[in-house]
């Protein structure tokens, strides 16, 4: 596991570090970059790290999927002729249970995530 506060730490005496250099030389041009450090100023910065910000992503990518699976189905047994009752029906009896599993089984993924302290999920 990624332990946040060690990187941060880290990244806090880069920047004391990089400030020490820009005094000595105050000409040379230099920056650093890369994940850590990116993710190190979001969160110095926006005020939350890495998990937070890509949660929203993960929650709207998996409503967009969960709903093209019903729409996908529901068009295909409309497109078969079938009216809009017997289609609602067939599209929730074929990919209904799917969707309602993999809901749940992301759900249990984001309740454990939610012991880890971040603060998408206080």
């Amino acid at each position: 596991m990624v332990d946040f506060e060690k990187i941060e730490l880290m990244m806090k005496e880069v920047r004391v570090l990089l400030d020490r250099i820009r005094v000595q030389f105050p000409d040379l041009s230099f920056a650093y970059t890369g994940d850590v450090p990116i993710q190190s100023d979001e969160q110095a910065v926006l005020g939350f790290e890495m998990l937070t910000s890509v949660s929203g992503v993960l929650l709207v990518g998996l409503g967009v999927d969960y709903g093209i699976q019903i729409a996908s189905n529901y068009h295909g047994y409309r497109l078969q002729g079938m009216d809009i009752d017997r289609a609602m029906s067939a599209t929730y009896r074929r990919a209904g249970t799917g969707v309602v599993l993999a809901a749940l089984t992301t759900s249990v993924a984001f309740f454990v995530l939610a012991g880890t302290g971040t603060m998408a999920f206080r």
